[in-house]
Formats: C-alpha cells, sequence, structure tokens
C-alpha cells in the first residue's frame, strides 16, 4: 500500500521503490518508470552520496560485511539491499545508517540466507518498505 503525502505541494515527487508520481495539484500522476541501479559489491563498501537502486551483496569473502549508507540521503532516496548468494546466515551483512537511523536503530543486520532490506529515507531516518 502507498502513503501519500496528506497535503502536498503543486510538483512534489512521491517516490516508493524505483516509482515516482508528481502532485499536479490535483492527482498524482507517474513521472517516470525506470529500471534501478544495480551496485555489486564483495566487499565492505560506503555507498556514494545520491546513490538510489539495488546493492547486490555477493560475498564470497567467508566474513561479514558492511554496507554503509549515503551521508546526505535525500527524502524520497530508495536503497534495497539483497543477499545474493545466499551465504548471510554464515556472514551477515550489516547495513549502517551513517549517522542516520534505520527504524530507530543505527544499524541492521540481513542475517538469514537470500534475505534483503529496502529502505527509503523520509527526511529524517531511513524506514524499512
Amino acid at each position: 500500500m502507498l502513503n501519500f503525502p496528506d497535503t502536498p505541494t503543486v510538483n512534489q515527487i512521491f517516490t516508493s521503490g524505483v516509482f515516482s508520481w508528481k502532485w499536479d495539484g490535483v492527482k498524482w500522476v507517474v513521472s517516470g518508470v525506470s529500471a534501478p541501479t544495480v551496485f555489486f559489491v564483495n566487499t565492505t563498501t560506503t555507498l556514494t552520496t545520491g546513490f538510489t537502486g539495488v546493492v547486490r551483496v555477493e560475498n564470497n569473502t567467508s566474513s561479514p560485511i558492511t554496507i554503509t549508507l549515503p551521508t546526505s540521503p535525500t527524502v524520497g532516496q530508495a536503497i534495497t539491499v539483497k543477499d545474493f548468494l545466499g551465504n548471510a546466515s554464515s556472514w551477515a551483512i550489516t547495513i549502517n545508517g551513517n549517522t542516520k537511523n534505520i527504524d530507530g536503530v543505527a544499524t541492521l543486520a540481513i542475517n538469514f540466507n537470500y534475505g534483503w532490506a529496502e529502505m527509503i529515507y523520509n527526511g529524517v531516518q531511513w524506514g524499512q518498505v
């Protein structure tokens, strides 16, 4: 279910996952659909400012990995982190909010095989979808 803002302003953008809508003053209009950016990682990584998309974790290092979220996220920025090889129960993936909480906590662990976390930044913290 989508939770559009109650009192939007003209040209305000609302993003959920890879879809965005723009308020035209009367209704929300799809403002473009594009394939998400996919970033492949196999080591501890800090995401660049502005990154939106999927982090495909292919951990074959036999050790835990930390994914640090961007330092200056923008409202509506969406990031998904996915255990692609299915070994997070052995080598957890830690998502570090980088001074921004993730649902009220500093870090989030993916510790089950093929697990994922989908997050959107709301201006204060990252929230799981």
